[in-house]
């Protein structure tokens, strides 16, 4: 069960959620306000949100960057031009006003499936695997076969040993989910695996044969996690 907080500050728009989620069997609604100011008392307990982004006071996008530890967050708007700011905020979805309920029963699976992997890592830190909805199809994934991970607009494409799993969980969302002493996200695009670097030349790095680009604040960093300690 997904508890569901609501934030826009039109009312009929409110009401429209309040009936979709009421449709969805494993969310529940905790809250729904017309501020960000309103929403602060909630936001502990909601896996879930449900953001307008044009607000009085504060716009949605402006509220998420105020929030150090935001809850999983789908974006529902009128203004499409805000989606890729939205995106690199890493929330789960963008869906554009008018809404229907295929849409957001859409974008409502994909948040359900990014808490459980997150619940599941948080009970067991040290599983070697985790499952994700990949090509029509619930998969497996082992930590230890992950080479790199691409992001695909909001979704994200996982490269394995063992193939190719396309899953709606985006990067931002999925590197939350993978050890950060053994993966690293070296680019807004991609994240690795370290074990599985065989070279690191200027500005890009080597996966096998897939050439990778780095961003030049992560450079450094990457570094002193591949040469050993002197």
């Amino acid at each position: 069960m997904l508890n569901c907080l609501i934030v826009d500050d039109e009312l009929i728009a409110r009401k429209g959620i309040e009936r979709y989620i009421r449709q969805i069997p494993f969310l529940k609604i905790t809250g729904s306000v017309r501020t960000a100011a309103e929403a602060l008392p909630y936001l502990d307990k909601a896996d879930l949100m449900i953001l307008d982004i044009q607000m009085p006071h504060l716009t949605g996008l402006e509220f998420l960057k105020t929030l150090l530890k935001p809850p999983v967050t789908i974006v529902i708007t009128a203004y499409p031009e805000y989606a890729l700011e939205g995106f690199e905020l890493d929330v789960m979805d963008y869906i554009v006003k008018p809404v229907s309920f295929e849409r957001f029963l859409k974008a409502c699976d994909k948040a359900k499936e990014y808490v459980e992997l997150t619940r599941k890592r948080g009970k067991d830190l040290e599983g070697d695997y985790f499952f994700i909805k990949a090509n029509g199809k619930i998969e497996k994934i082992f930590f230890d076969d992950i080479l790199y991970i691409e992001a695909k607009e909001n979704y994200s494409d996982v490269h394995t040993m063992n193939g190719r799993y396309l899953t709606l969980i985006g990067l931002g969302n999925m590197e939350e989910v993978l050890n950060k002493g053994k993966f690293m996200r070296v680019h807004k695009s991609f994240i690795v695996s370290l074990k599985r670097i065989t070279l690191l030349e200027g500005s890009s790095l080597s996966v096998g044969a897939r050439k990778i680009p780095v961003s030049r604040k992560t450079k450094k960093l990457l570094k002193t996690q591949l040469l050993p300690r002197e």
